[in-house]
């Protein structure tokens, strides 16, 4: 057992490498554990040669003594692609980027500097054991760095303004946004088309965001009257125009280029689809009057004077075929103008000629 002055010592024996000197003498190299940096210990030599005899040591026992390795942290990860390194680095090291404890990549050899590793593709935890180039002492840097996968986002990336489409992605259980809220907003994926135009809707897991372009379409208008006499017909134009006419009730209103005719009374939706997907839909109401006659006045009068007419069916408007000759107030209150024959009508809400009352007067 070793000793030192006298005193027993506990320890271990450690094997070195010889090399026979230039006058003969046999020079021997041991590496000391690390662990005797833990806490204070005592090193004691001994030879013995083959045939268990001692053998004599001289006193020129030379120590080297190699600093400990510095613990770094590492920097970077985050989304697929991106830089892992280390803070900080040792001349005489070497530095071992791992993978879920498997080495990925070449050794760094230390500068004295910040290192990194380049860029990642492989996702996972990433960590780094430090080597000394002379001892073959190892040192496992600071806490690891995690890279992760970039989302996926698939879905139908158009709608409607005023409609819906879905949009999913993975991983789940990220969080969604929108860049313009008054093009379309966004919620669980579901995304809500607000007003024509375009924006970019994002997803974003562990830090890590994709993005998706989306496109809300206009939804096309249509004028022209919502109501229309049976057997008459009305005509709705479209903004923006080349697209194609539907019914939901031809039996009771059809629709050709937009031509409406009423079939029968009731109601239909008159819709329009444009280029672009989307629809616009006009709601007719097929109406029938019956022909009640212009009543009062009188059919002959002098010019410069005046008579009252009355209609049956209230609330619609009043005019002249010659306002040269008689002109018609909105009461039905004729004034004579000058000699001849004219004709006075009396129209319902709808405003179809069809349901037109009608009065002729001769002007004196």
């Amino acid at each position: 057992m070793p000793r030192r002055g006298g005193q027993a010592v506990s320890g271990s024996y450690v094997s070195g490498t010889s090399t026979t000197s230039s006058s003969g003498w046999y020079q021997y190299t041991f590496t000391i554990p690390t662990t005797f940096n833990s806490s204070t210990n005592y090193i004691a030599f001994k030879a013995v040669s083959k045939y268990g005899d001692n053998i004599y040591l001289d006193g020129n026992i030379v120590m080297t003594t190699y600093p400990a390795a510095t613990v770094y942290s590492l920097t970077g990860g985050g989304c697929i692609s991106s830089t892992v390194g280390l803070s900080g680095s040792q001349t005489g090291w070497s530095y071992q980027l791992q993978v879920g404890g498997s080495n990925t990549g070449s050794a760094v050899s230390g500068t004295g500097s910040a290192i990194s590793f380049g860029s990642e593709s492989t996702t996972g935890t990433y960590s780094v054991v430090a080597t000394n180039g002379t001892t073959s002492a190892t040192a496992n840097m600071g806490t690891g760095v995690s890279v992760v996968s970039t989302p996926t986002v698939t879905g139908t990336a158009y709608a409607c303004a005023g409609a819906t489409s879905n949009l999913s992605a993975t991983p789940t259980g990220g969080t969604w946004a929108s860049a313009n809220t008054s093009i379309a907003t966004v919620s669980g994926g579901t995304v809500t088309g607000v007003a024509s135009g375009n924006t970019t809707i994002s997803y974003t897991s562990s830090g890590c965001a994709a993005t998706k372009a989306y496109t809300v379409n206009a939804v096309p208008t249509l004028s022209g009257g919502g109501s229309v006499c049976l057997s008459s017909t009305i005509t709705l134009n479209p903004t923006p125009t080349g697209g194609t006419w539907a019914s939901s009730n031809s039996s009771i209103a059809s629709v050709s280029a937009g031509v409406v005719t009423g079939a029968a009374v009731g109601s239909a939706n008159i819709s329009y689809t444009g280029t672009n997907g989307c629809v616009g839909v006009q709601a007719v109401n097929v109406t029938t009057m019956s022909p009640a006659s212009i009543s009062g006045g009188t059919t002959a009068f002098c010019a410069n004077t005046t008579t009252s007419l009355t209609d049956a069916t209230t609330g619609g408007t009043w005019s002249s075929s010659n306002t040269g000759i008689a002109a018609v107030n909105t009461s039905g209150v004729v004034t004579g103008v000058s000699g001849g024959n004219c004709e006075c009508r009396s129209g319902s809400h709808d405003r179809n000629t069809r349901n037109l009352r009608r009065r002729y007067y001769n002007i004196g």
